[in-house]
This record gives structure tokens, sequence and C-alpha cells, in this order.
């Protein structure tokens, strides 16, 4: 399980402004790197039998990764008013996959084979 205090302090509205007004091809790297944070605090009260924390987590990072590439500082939105809902989003989508279809392993679980000498 990742804490906070291993993560980076998440971005400041001011420094998405700057990072924003200074765009490049890497920019949306950085948003995502600096606000892990967020997929913490999205997850937070997302708890799946058929998904353990860290696939919770790898999911979220998908999500948070969506919402860095798609982030739009003109409309007016704080990026971690625009991310959460996106990361919720991704993990509920993938959880209902999950349900649908349990044949999708944890990755926990050793492969068929895998303890055949």
């Amino acid at each position: 399980m990742w804490y906070a205090g291993q993560l980076p302090e998440p971005m400041t509205n001011e420094e998405v402004k700057e990072l924003y007004s200074n765009w490049n091809e890497d920019s949306w790297k950085i948003l995502t790197e600096r606000n892990l944070r967020l997929v913490l605090y999205a997850m937070k009260n997302l708890k799946s039998p058929l998904m353990d924390t860290d696939e919770l987590f790898e999911v979220g990072c998908f999500g948070l990764i969506k919402a860095a590439k798609h982030f739009n500082i003109h409309k007016g939105f704080s990026f971690s008013t625009y991310a959460i809902p996106i990361i919720k989003k991704e993990i509920k989508i993938e959880m209902a996959e999950r349900r649908k279809n349990p044949a999708i392993d944890s990755l926990e679980k050793p492969i068929d084979g895998e303890n055949e000498k």
C-alpha cells in the first residue's frame, strides 16, 4: 500500500497554470506524477473483493493519465476537480467488468502450470 508521504506534493493551481502556459509533450507526465495523491483520494471509499489495492491504484492511474491528457485549464476547473470524477469512473468501470467477467484473476493468483515441476 502506498502512503501519501511517499508521493510528491500535489500541484497547486498556480503551478498547473504555469505548466499549462509552457505546455509541451512531457507536461501531461509531470501533471500525472505530481498528482498521484488524487488516485489515493479517489479510491479511498472504493473497495472490491475482486481487486486488490494495487490493482485499484493501477486503474486509478489510468484515469489520472486520461484526465491529464484531456485537461483544459481555460474551462475554469482546477485539475483536482476535473480529475477525481474521471479517476473514480475508470475504477468503477473496471470493477463492473470484473463483476461481469470474474475469470479475470488477481495479480496474486498463480498462472496455470506455474506450480508444476
